[in-house]
């Protein structure tokens, strides 16, 4: 799977590599299998946003797109 953003990519990374740094909130990624970790960690960054729009931004967005056709 690859990483939707510049900064989820760096999240997964520091999971991957130093756990210890890992906020609160996402201490639950050092469960997550190695393997996977990697993949996230490994997406070229070159083509990703910096931030992830959220799926409520998306989903009004594709809403007002559909209504201009």
């Amino acid at each position: 799977m690859p990483a939707t953003s510049k900064s989820q990519q760096k999240l997964f990374a520091i999971a991957e590599h130093d756990p210890g740094k890992l906020r609160k909130k996402n201490k639950s990624l050092a469960k997550l299998s190695k393997k996977t970790l990697h993949e996230f960690a490994a997406t070229p960054s070159k083509s990703l946003p910096e931030h992830a729009r959220s799926k409520r931004t998306r989903s009004r967005y594709a809403d007002t797109i559909k209504g201009q056709k």
